[in-house]
């Protein structure tokens, strides 16, 4: 590695020599762009062809130099305060190294692989990550590390990153770890005595679960209301909002109850398959749920339902149900009574190898959320 990466830099120097520029400017140069002018392939700058005498000669100065292979130092994952984020590691199926950077403001996202970092300036820490992009175009960026190792800054944007604490976050993908601590430091917001179109209820107790229902690295809190001991009347979605508080989903599906169409129940810690439907523009992700209306310990209704979650909005779509009294009964989705055969064979139409869990906790604390969100991911 420590050959590649000297061949690398030494092709670099070079490049820069005949154009007039030194490295340290180059490395001073952004890598980021702003939104209306986002880095795009052909931009990247292709090496010219060098001769074996300026290589020999570039050769004998970085070693004077002492550029070494740093990738060691900056192995792992890096949070920024406005959620930026960066990740550098190794792919443990064949082990190439990689980085990816996410930048919160501008919503580029950069993924490559054969990083290196080298030390280009041992007393101010300052050094280079670079990485290919196709052939012999590449792309570099300069960073300054802290003396602990414990974060860098970004000198193209002066952003500082954090090292992530994996003690805390092991198990969560990166991208959700800025959402999920917002989320907590805004849960004012979704703990509060809930209203829906202006109509406020006291619950005995509220349950909370965190999720990602439509995949789209914006979690939610799901939040349950309770009253009568396990009497789930009423679930609220609050989905995490960039630059923003956490934005109520339309899920008025879920607030109405009676005693014909029970509303999906979230207590306790819920098992479910989903589905994801891609035709048309929005994706629809379909989960597996159920309502349940106990008449008394002996009598009770059981509702199957799909939730279908579509561009933050929700809605419920009936597959089939059950009464459980003295002797049981079974309905499919329009209330036609059908055997149970036919009521397993609707429930098996609509399994799924994708599967979640709803981990629920009365508690508000960022350990709880970071629990509940493993369990929903890591299945």
């Amino acid at each position: 590695m420590k050959r590649k990466t000297l061949a690398l830099l030494t092709a670099l120097v070079a490049a820069l020599s005949l154009t007039g520029c030194n490295i340290v400017d180059f490395l001073n140069t952004p890598l980021f762009e702003s939104k209306e002018e986002q880095i795009k392939e052909e931009d990247f700058a292709v090496l010219p062809e060098i001769s074996e005498e300026d290589l020999t000669r570039i050769a004998e100065t970085l070693e004077e130099e002492e550029e070494i292979d740093a990738f060691g130092l900056f192995a792992g994952r890096w949070i920024c305060e406005d959620g930026s984020y960066c990740e550098v590691f190794t792919r443990a199926e064949d082990g190439e190294k990689g980085i990816v950077y996410y930048d919160n403001e501008t919503g580029l996202l950069t993924e490559a692989y054969y990083v290196t970092a080298s030390l280009t300036d041992k007393e101010n820490n300052l050094y280079a990550l670079s990485y290919p992009m196709g052939g012999n175009n590449f792309e570099i960026y300069s960073v300054k590390l802290s003396e602990d190792n414990q974060s860098f800054e970004n000198i193209d944007d002066q952003k500082t990153f954090e090292r992530v604490d994996e003690t805390l976050w092991s198990g969560i993908n990166i991208m959700y770890i800025y959402p999920i601590q917002s989320l907590c430091i805004d849960s004012f917001v979704w703990s509060e005595e809930s209203a829906y179109k202006d109509k406020s209820e006291r619950m005995d107790r509220w349950l909370y679960f965190v999720t990602d229902l439509d995949w789209d690295g914006y979690p939610e809190i799901l939040k349950s209301g309770f009253y009568k001991g396990e009497k789930q009347t009423h679930t609220y979605i609050y989905e995490y909002t960039p630059g923003d508080a956490p934005q109520m989903m339309d899920c008025e599906v879920l607030y109405n109850h009676d005693l014909i169409n029970p509303v999906p129940s979230f207590y306790g810690s819920i098992f479910s398959t989903y589905s994801v439907d891609t035709d048309g523009p929005w994706s629809v992700y379909k989960y597996e749920v159920s309502g349940n209306e106990d008449y008394s310990s002996e009598d009770i209704f059981l509702q199957e339902y799909l939730m279908c979650i579509k561009n933050n909005t929700v809605s419920l779509e009936k597959i089939c149900a059950q009464s459980i009294a003295e002797e049981t009964l079974y309905y499919d989705a329009e209330g036609k009574e059908i055997s149970k055969e036919e009521y397993n064979d609707i429930m098996h139409d609509n399994w799924s190898d994708n599967k979640v869990f709803f981990e629920g906790f009365t508690d508000i604390t960022l350990g709880n959320m970071i629990e509940s969100m493993k369990k929903f991911t890591n299945n």
